[in-house]
């Protein structure tokens, strides 16, 4: 199911499917949590979430299988959760293609600051050409502000 949420057309043109035995060996990290999302039977989203430390943790993957339809921001929130909430971490952040700008309004909504970017960090899986990667950072209090206002 992983593998096959990274088939439409709006994620593949920016991340590569990841391999079968790839995905395999992620399940078995300990510091990585994967998170599918449905929709009633249908997996509609996925959620990478990567402990880096006990404070900190990367939301390294999120996938949504149809645009606009809000499973992107139901992703977010739920994660953002997952790693305040529930793991009591004190830092998100996450990296993504500069040229993905809905991404990044998502994002932004949620309360991420724009950090800096990795120039050419990321390579377009269709084009093979070099890509800058944005990357994003939320602190605790940052999050606990935001929940007061509800994006």
């Amino acid at each position: 199911m992983i593998v096959e949420l990274h088939a439409p057309e709006h994620v593949s043109r920016i991340l590569e499917m990841p391999p079968v035995d790839g995905v395999a060996r992620g399940l078995r990290n300990p510091s990585l949590e994967h998170h599918l999302i449905f929709d009633n039977t249908e997996p509609v989203g996925f959620v990478l979430l990567a402990r880096v430390a006990p404070w900190l943790y990367e939301i390294r993957h999120m996938v949504a299988k149809h645009e606009a339809r809000g499973i992107g921001s139901f992703a977010l929130r739920w994660a953002l959760e997952r790693i305040f909430d529930e793991h009591g971490a004190h830092r998100a952040y996450l990296e993504v293609h500069a040229g993905n700008v809905r991404a990044r309004s998502l994002y932004e909504r949620f309360g991420f600051v724009y950090e800096g970017a990795w120039r050419e960090g990321a390579r377009n899986p269709i084009t093979g050409g070099y890509e800058d990667l944005c990357i994003y950072g939320l602190l605790e209090t940052e999050y606990r502000e935001m929940r007061r206002g509800r994006p």
